[in-house]
């Protein structure tokens, strides 16, 4: 199950809580401050709401990285999944080849073709193996008879040549089989190592990218707080401003923003 970040969350929230106040206030705010710093109306709040976009776009941006990094994080199980699976059918298709072999009555056989007598435990492990195995069995073309069997059809009536056919195996024809299920367990194999890689690499890009948000939201949240206070609205400023838990995403602004601002007493 993806892991999600609380204090991720905390933090985007709290830049959203941040740009809120700006949208809901603006219009007032901007009157106020007009008056305050001598400026227009209209220039107060082009100021105010380029605030507003500056630190949106950053929350936007971080709860992307975030989102990318949850669902990178997703990928991982099914990948796995595919691997085992994979793992399993080359197993199966490893105890084949090494009963035909053994059923040559001949054990030099299986060190001829690299094949342990113990099934490689671990997918890496059962891959290196059958990439050293396969070329050598590849290269054998030559039918091998399990004289054993030949003989014990041969007496059950069947026909010498058909009895011949069944009793012989084709080191390359097991070799192909090998191959197949090599280049299958390969690629369940890379594409685990490429979900580790690109969740690893969305968790870095979001970390390397909250330094950016920390600046934005601490900028912008301070900025405002400083104007609420400049027009004495002292509690809008206490709500949004950037104390180092809300920076780190370990506490909420969580004040409703419905608070009317009060012309202040001239």
């Amino acid at each position: 199950m993806a892991q999600v970040s609380v204090a991720i969350q905390n933090r985007v929230k709290n830049a959203r809580y941040v740009c809120s106040s700006v949208s809901t206030h603006v219009d007032k705010l901007s009157q106020l401050l007009a008056k305050k710093l001598k400026l227009t109306e209209a220039d107060t709040k082009k100021f105010l709401l380029a605030l507003h976009d500056t630190l949106e776009s950053d929350a936007q941006a971080l709860d992307t990285k975030e989102q990318k990094y949850i669902n990178e994080q997703a990928d991982q199980p099914p990948a796995q999944l595919g691997r085992d699976r994979e793992f399993q059918i080359a197993v199966g298709a490893f105890e084949h080849v090494r009963f035909q072999l053994l059923g040559l009555q001949d054990e030099q056989l299986l060190k001829t073709y690299g094949i342990p007598t113990v099934i490689p435990g671990t997918p890496d492990k059962l891959l290196a193996t059958l990439q050293h195995a396969v070329p050598r069995l590849l290269k054998d073309t030559t039918p091998i008879v399990n004289e054993a069997l030949l003989d014990q059809l041969v007496t059950s009536g069947v026909d010498k040549d058909q009895a011949k056919a069944t009793a012989s195996v084709v080191p390359a024809y097991l070799g192909k089989l090998l191959d197949l299920r090599a280049k299958s367990l390969k690629a369940a194999l890379d594409k685990v190592q490429r979900e580790k890689r690109e969740t690893q690499d969305a968790l870095s890009e979001r970390d390397a990218f909250l330094s950016e948000w920390a600046n934005t939201y601490q900028g912008v949240a301070t900025a405002l707080e400083g104007l609420y206070r400049l027009v004495e609205q002292n509690k809008l400023a206490d709500n949004v401003r950037p104390t180092s838990r809300r920076r780190r995403g370990e506490d909420l602004s969580e004040t409703p923003i419905d608070d009317v601002i009060e012309t202040p007493e001239s």
